[in-house]
């Protein structure tokens, strides 16, 4: 089985999606408590860039694999920098040759992370090197009134 191509962020909610070999494996998540496994999208196809254009709210997709050095490399600042953002979906595909929608997203290198509001493309980033750049990039989002940081128990 599967776990994801990256592993688990500590404190992510996972949704792993097993979509065709065309899209690759997907996996989402928002920061929060437990977990719910699905294979493929709602209708049992594979991901598609429609409904991800479709998708409502602030949503952060990341293109990358398994066994890319940078995409493992990237993990604890992109865990680090979306810890502080709990309302954002954070949308995991793993990408490569053959697999058309990272194509239809322009992705060249990985990890390239896409930062989504009501499904238009508010900035890029590609292989950070520090959490600061996924920040400011996940600061667009809150700016857009969709990614704010969680306000305690209140």
């Amino acid at each position: 089985m599967r776990v994801g191509f990256f592993g688990a962020i500590p404190g992510s909610k996972l949704i792993r999606l097993n979509a065709a070999s065309h899209c690759g494996n997907v996996e989402t998540s928002t920061h929060g408590k437990g977990s719910m496994t699905m294979n493929q999208n709602d209708a049992g196809k594979a991901t598609t860039r429609a409904e991800i254009d479709a998708m409502e709210g602030s949503v952060v997709i990341e293109f990358g694999t398994t066994w890319c050095e940078f995409c493992k490399a990237a993990q604890p600042l992109i865990g680090a920098a979306m810890a502080d953002v709990p309302r954002v979906r954070h949308i995991r595909i793993e990408d490569g040759r053959g697999r058309p929608l990272g194509r239809s997203f322009g992705v060249k290198l990985w990890p390239t992370l896409i930062f989504l509001s009501d499904g238009k493309e508010l900035a890029r980033v590609v292989r950070p090197s520090d959490t600061s750049t996924i920040s400011r990039a996940l600061g667009k989002l809150a700016s857009n009134g969709h990614a704010s940081p969680e306000s305690g128990d209140g």
